[in-house]
C-alpha cells in the first residue's frame, strides 16, 4: 500500500496534461507542513501512474475490510459542479467516481472500489485520471494525505455532500448514529421547509431559561474542564502551533477514525509517526476551545477577554476550514460524538461572539451530532442509544439553541424533547436503550460502562429541560430515575460485578455518581427537598463509600444537600432480578452477592482484539460476592487464572487455547467476538424482594466445546447461597473440568485461609481431598463454603503466572483459590455446596454439625438432576424450583406440574401461600426456529449484530402450573388467573413477558 503525504517531492508518476506543474506548497496542508497543488485550466487533467494496489474481497477472510481509494482535498473555488476521478488499466478506464465540488476548504473522500465506484475495478490497475469541474475555467485543488489502494473496515466509509454515493445502506446499520449523517440531515432540511406553528410566550421564556441553565451548569458545575490561568492558556497554545517559513499556523485538526484507517492498514510507522505528530486531535482542540471559553466567562479585564476572544474565533475559523461544516464527513466517520462534547460546550458558550461564523459553526456541530436523527420516524424507532445519550444529544441541543431565529428554536426543541420522550417510552428488544428492568443496553447487552455515559449525557439534558414547555414527561422521567437508583443496587462501593464489566474486566470498572446529582437537583429545586427525595439520599450514601472517601468527594453540591436536610439513604437490603442481564442480585448487611449467565439471546462475554481476550467463561454461572470495601474483592488482573471465576463450570485450558480467535464476522460487526448459547434457560426469580434464586442450561458453544453441557443454580436465603450442578459432562479428554468456589488474590503470602479447622497460609498449598462427611472452607474475606459429602475439593495457595486481557502482556500475583474437580470428560458430573457470605468459621462449624441431622439441617436438597434443582431452606420456609424442563409430575412440595421450563418460588403459611413464578426464556423466538438454530441445535452464524429478533419485543407467553389442593387468588395482579380449584388441585394460568417474575398471593 502506497499512501503519498506530499512533504518531500512530489512522487514518480504524478503529472498534469495543463502548463502550470504541480508543485509542493504550503498554502494549505493535511499533514506535516506541505501538499501538492494542482492550479488547473478547462481541459488540463491530473494524471497518476502507479499501481493501484487493489484487492477483490475475500469471502473466506477474517475481515470484511475491502480496498478503497482515500484522499484530502482543499478546493479554493465552490462551484455547483463535479470532479471525476478515474482508475485505469494500462490507459483503460475499469471504475470511476464524481465528487460534488460546491465548498470550499478542506474534505475528504473514502471510496471502496467494488461496492461504490461506477464500473468494474480490476487486478493490475496502474493509472489515475482527475479531471476538473468543466464549468470551471481555472481553479486551484491540494491534495494530501492521498491512497491509491487501502483495506478499510466497510462500516467506515461516510456518504456526505460531496460523495453521497458512499455507503447506501449505512441508515439500516446497526452503527447508523454514527453514519446516517447525510440521511439525517436531509430529514432536517426536510422539516425546515415546512411551515410550523408560531412559539407560545411560554416557550420563548423556556427557551431562555434553558439558555440560562446551561451557562450556569457549564460555568460552575464541578466539570472535568477546569479554568485554567490566562498564562498557562497562552502556553498551552504553543502545542496548536507549527511554524511554516517564520509564520506560526494552527496545526490540522483530526478525528482519531481519519488516522485509524491507516494504522489498520498498517502504513509504514515513520509515515504514520508524522501523520500523529503533526495533527491535533479534535477533542483536544475541543477541551482547549472550552477552556477559552471558560476563562472568557471568568475573565473580568477587558484587554484579556479580548485576547481570549480572538484566539477563540481563530480556532473556530481554522476548524471551518478544516472542513467541520455541515456536509463534511472525512471520508471516515465512526464515533465521532466522542469526540465533539467539549467543542459543542465551547460554541454554546461563546455563542454571542462568533459573529458570522456562527450559523457555520453551529451547522457543523448539528451536523456531527446528528441532529437531524431527532426527525426519525416513530415506527422505525427502536430506542434512545447510549451512544446518542453519551455523546451526541447535548451538542443536537446545543445547535438547536444556537439558531438566532427563536421561531426555529421552538419548532425544534418541540421535536427534540418529543422524540426523547418516545425513544425512552418505545425501547424495542436488545436495542440501545434502559429496559424494563434497568438495565442500560449498548451492544445488545446490559452494559454499565457504556450505560455510565449514557447517563452522565442525558441527565443533564433531562435537568436543563425540567419544569419547562420541553420537559420530559413523568413516565420516561421515571424509566431513567430507576435505571439510576437500579446502578446503586448493582454495586457496592460504587464498584461493580465482574460479570458486568463488558470488555474490561480489570476491577476498576463503577458506577457514575454524576446522574444522582443532577436528578438530585431536579428533586430539590428551589431549595426545597422533594417528597420523593429517594435520588439525593442515594447520592449522599454514596458518596460516603470508601471509593469516594480516597478520593475525598466533599463537593458543593453535597454539602447543598445536608445543609437541606436530605439524609443518607440506608444500605438497600434484599433481593433484586434483572433478566434482561441474565442476573440475580443479593443485598444483605454491606455486602452485594450476584449471578448471572447468558443464553441464546443473551451473549456471554464480549472479546475485541485489544480486549478481554480470555473472557470466554466470564458469564457461565459467576457467582461473585462483593464485600463494602472494594479493595478486599477476591479479584487483581495480575496472575489471574482467567479459567477460574468463582462460581464457573469450566474446562480448564491453557492460555493460548482459552484466547479467543477474533474475527470480523459479518459487515454488521467489527473485530470481536460475542458468543450466544443456544439454550434459552438462564435467568432469576425473587420472592418479596427478600430471597432469589438464579439458574442456567450451559452449554459451550462450538467454537469452544460445544460438548460442554451443565445445568447450574444459585439459591440465595439471607446469609445463605445454596449452588448446584448437574449434568456437567464433555468430551475433552485432555483437560480437567473444574467448579470454582474462589480465587482470592493474596496481598500478603500470610493472608489466611482455611480448610476446617487447619489455617492456611504461605504459598506451597497444593492440596486434594474428598469432603468426608462434609467440610468448610474460608476466603480471604471469611466467607465460608460448605460442602456435603462425596465430593471432591482441591485447595491452592500459589503464586500464579497469567497474562493481561488486553496486550496479553505477562503478569504475575499470589492467589488462593478452592474447586471442585470433575476431571477430564466428565459425564453427568455434579457439585454441591453452600456459601454462608462472612461466615466465619465458628458459625460455619456449627452449620456443618447441623447438616448433620436431617432435624437441624439449614436447607435440604429435595432434587439435582437435568430435570430440576430443587430446594428447601428451614429459616425462610422456601421452597425454590429451577425446572430446567416442562414436567407433569413434579414430585415436591405445593407444585404439581408446569407445562413450561420455569423458576418457582413458594412460601406457605398455613392457610396462605406466596409464589413467584418466571419463565427464563425471554422468549424473542421458538424453540427449534431454524432461521436461527441450526441442524446440530446450536445458533446459526452471525454476529449479535445481525440478528433481525434483536430489533423487536419479546413475545408474551403463556405458562399453566397445577398446585396441590384448592386456592383461592387473594391478589389484584392481573397477570395470572386461576382456571379451576377441584378435586385437591389449583391449575393457574400466567402471561410471561420479558422474563419478568410474577408474583402470586394465594389463600384457602
Amino acid at each position: 500500500m502506497d499512501v503519498f503525504l506530499f512533504e518531500n517531492n512530489i512522487p514518480d508518476g504524478f503529472q498534469t496534461t495543463g502548463e502550470t506543474p504541480l508543485v509542493l506548497s504550503s498554502d494549505q496542508f493535511k499533514n506535516g507542513i506541505k501538499s501538492v497543488h494542482w492550479r488547473y485550466k478547462a481541459g488540463d487533467q491530473l494524471k497518476i501512474n502507479h499501481p493501484i494496489d487493489f484487492r477483490p474481497f475475500d469471502v473466506t477472510s477474517t475481515s470484511m475490510a475491502r480496498t478503497a481509494f482515500a484522499s484530502w482535498i482543499y478546493n479554493d473555488n465552490p462551484v455547483i459542479d463535479q470532479m471525476t476521478f478515474q482508475f485505469t488499466k494500462d490507459g483503460v478506464v475499469k471504475t470511476s467516481f464524481k465528487m460534488n465540488m460546491g465548498f470550499k476548504g478542506w474534505r475528504a473522500v473514502v471510496i471502496p472500489f467494488e461496492t461504490d465506484m461506477d464500473g468494474k475495478a480490476e487486478v493490475g490497475m496502474n493509472g489515475v485520471t482527475i479531471i476538473p469541474p468543466a464549468s470551471v475555467e481555472q481553479g486551484s485543488i491540494y491534495f494530501d494525505e492521498m491512497a491509491l489502494g487501502m483495506l478499510v473496515d466497510p462500516r467506515w466509509p461516510h456518504p456526505d455532500y460531496q460523495v453521497p454515493f458512499v455507503n447506501p445502506t449505512v441508515i439500516s446499520r446497526p452503527n447508523r448514529h454514527w453514519s446516517g449523517l447525510l440521511v439525517y440531515d436531509s430529514w432536517l432540511r426536510e422539516f425546515d421547509q415546512q411551515k410550523q406553528m408560531p412559539a407560545t410566550p411560554q416557550e420563548l421564556d423556556a427557551v431562555k431559561e434553558i439558555m440560562e441553565r446551561i451557562d450556569d451548569d457549564l460555568l460552575n458545575f464541578d466539570h472535568t474542564v477546569k479554568r485554567l490561568p490566562t498564562k498557562e492558556l497562552r502556553k498551552k497554545f504553543n502545542n496548536f502551533i507549527v511554524t511554516v517559513d517564520g509564520n506560526e499556523r494552527l496545526k490540522p485538526i483530526a478525528i482519531w477514525r481519519q488516522l485509524d484507517i491507516f494504522r489498520e492498514a498498517q502504513l509504514e510507522k515513520k509515515k504514520m509517526k508524522l501523520l500523529e505528530k503533526s495533527t491535533v486531535p479534535l477533542e483536544v482542540a475541543g477541551k482547549y476551545m472550552l477552556q477559552l471559553a471558560i476563562a472568557f466567562h471568568k475573565e473580568k479585564n477587558e484587554k484579556i477577554k479580548n485576547d481570549l476572544r480572538a484566539t477563540f474565533l481563530t480556532f473556530v475559523g481554522h476548524m471551518v476550514e478544516q472542513g467541520y461544516v455541515r456536509g463534511s464527513s472525512f471520508g471516515v466517520m465512526h464515533h465521532q460524538g466522542y469526540l465533539i462534547k467539549e467543542w459543542g460546550k465551547a460554541l454554546f458558550l461563546m455563542r454571542d461572539e462568533l459573529g458570522p461564523l456562527r450559523e457555520l459553526a453551529r451547522g457543523g456541530l448539528s451536523w456531527f451530532s446528528g441532529q437531524g436523527s431527532m426527525f426519525l420516524d416513530k415506527k422505525k424507532n427502536t430506542g434512545l442509544n447510549v451512544d446518542v445519550m453519551n455523546t451526541m444529544l447535548q451538542g443536537m441541543l446545543f445547535s438547536v439553541l444556537l439558531q438566532e431565529d427563536e421561531q426555529k428554536q421552538v419548532a425544534h426543541l418541540r421535536v427534540f424533547a418529543d422524540w426523547m420522550n418516545y425513544s425512552m417510552l418505545n425501547h424495542k428488544g436488545l436495542e440501545g436503550g434502559i429496559q424494563r428492568d434497568g438495565s442500560f443496553f449498548h451492544h445488545r447487552q446490559h452494559y454499565v460502562a457504556y450505560g455510565n455515559g449514557g447517563m452522565n449525557g442525558l441527565t443533564p439534558v433531562v435537568y436543563f429541560l425540567k419544569n419547562t414547555a420541553f420537559e420530559m414527561v413523568d413516565e420516561a422521567y421515571n424509566i431513567l430515575r430507576n435505571a439510576v437508583l437500579q446502578t446503586r443496587i448493582l454495586s457496592n462501593d460504587i464498584v461493580i460485578p465482574l460479570s458486568l464489566s463488558g470488555r474490561h474486566p480489570d476491577g476498576k470498572q463503577k458506577i457514575t455518581l454524576t446522574p444522582f446529582n443532577y436528578l438530585a437537583k431536579i428533586e430539590t429545586r428551589n431549595g426545597k427537598t422533594n417528597p420523593e427525595s429517594e435520588i439525593a439520599a442515594a447520592y449522599l450514601r454514596l458518596m460516603s463509600q470508601p471509593s469516594m472517601r480516597r478520593k475525598k468527594a466533599n463537593t458543593p453540591f453535597k454539602r447543598k444537600l445536608e445543609a437541606l436536610g436530605v439524609e443518607p439513604e440506608d444500605i438497600p437490603v434484599g433481593s433484586w432480578v434483572m433478566n434482561y442481564s441474565s442476573l440475580a442480585l443479593h443485598r444483605r448487611q454491606d455486602w452485594l452477592a450476584s449471578a448471572r449467565g447468558y443464553s441464546r439471546y443473551l451473549v456471554g462475554n464480549e472479546i475485541y482484539r485489544n480486549a478481554n481476550h480470555f473472557g470466554q467463561y466470564i458469564n457461565f454461572g459467576h457467582l461473585e460476592i462483593l464485600p463494602s470495601d472494594s479493595k478486599k474483592r477476591g479479584f487483581k488482573e495480575a496472575g489471574w487464572d482467567w479459567n477460574r471465576w468463582p462460581g464457573t463450570t469450566t474446562i480448564h485450558l491453557p492460555f493460548d487455547k482459552l484466547a479467543a480467535h477474533i474475527i470480523q464476522e459479518d459487515k454488521f460487526s467489527g473485530h470481536e467476538r460475542m458468543l450466544l448459547s443456544s439454550e434459552s434457560y438462564s435467568g432469576a426469580n425473587q420472592l418479596l424482594g427478600e430471597n432469589a434464586m438464579f439458574a442456567m442450561k450451559l452449554r459451550g458453544h462450538p467454537r469452544h466445546d460445544g460438548s460442554f453441557r451443565a445445568r447450574k443454580s444459585f439459591f440465595f436465603f439471607d446469609d445463605r447461597i445454596i449452588a448446584l450442578g448437574s449434568g456437567i459432562k464433555n468430551t475433552d479428554q485432555a483437560h480437567v473440568t473444574q467448579t470454582t468456589l474462589f480465587q482470592d488474590h493474596l496481598d500478603n503470602a500470610q493472608n489466611e485461609t482455611a480448610i476446617g479447622a487447619k489455617v492456611l497460609s504461605g504459598l506451597k498449598v497444593d492440596e486434594e481431598q474428598d469432603t468426608g462427611d462434609g467440610v468448610y472452607l474460608l476466603d480471604t474475606n471469611h466467607n465460608a463454603y460448605i460442602l456435603p459429602a462425596g465430593q471432591k475439593i482441591r485447595i491452592l495457595r500459589q503464586h500464579q503466572n497469567s497474562f493481561e486481557n488486553e496486550h496479553k502482556h505477562p503478569t504475575e500475583g499470589d492467589f488462593a483459590t478452592a474447586l471442585i474437580d470433575h476431571g477430564k470428560a466428565p459425564d453427568n458430573a455434579g457439585y454441591e455446596y453452600v456459601v454462608l457470605v462472612e461466615g466465619g468459621a465458628e458459625k460455619a462449624a456449627a452449620f456443618v454439625e447441623a447438616m448433620g441431622n436431617i432435624e437441624t439441617a439449614a436447607y435440604v436438597v429435595l432434587q439435582r438432576d437435568d430435570n430440576a434443582h430443587i430446594v428447601k431452606d428451614r429459616a425462610t420456609g422456601i421452597m425454590a424450583y429451577a425446572l430446567f424442563e416442562a414436567s407433569d409430575n413434579v414430585t415436591h412440595g405445593l407444585v404439581s406440574s408446569v407445562d413450561t421450563p420455569s423458576q418457582i418460588m413458594v412460601k406457605e403459611d398455613k392457610d396462605r401461600v406466596l409464589l413467584s413464578v418466571v419463565d427464563p426464556d425471554l422468549g424473542f423466538y421458538p424453540d427449534g426456529d431454524p432461521a436461527h438454530i441450526d441442524e446440530n441445535g446450536d445458533p446459526r452464524v452471525g454476529s449479535i449484530y445481525s440478528k433481525d429478533w434483536a430489533t423487536k419485543d419479546p413475545a408474551a407467553k403463556i405458562v399453566r402450573l397445577v398446585l396441590h389442593g384448592e386456592w383461592q387468588k387473594k391478589d389484584d395482579n392481573p397477570v395470572y388467573r386461576i382456571l379451576s380449584a377441584q378435586k385437591g388441585k389449583t391449575e393457574i394460568e400466567m402471561t410471561s413477558f420479558a422474563s419478568t417474575p410474577v408474583q402470586m398471593s394465594l389463600g384457602r
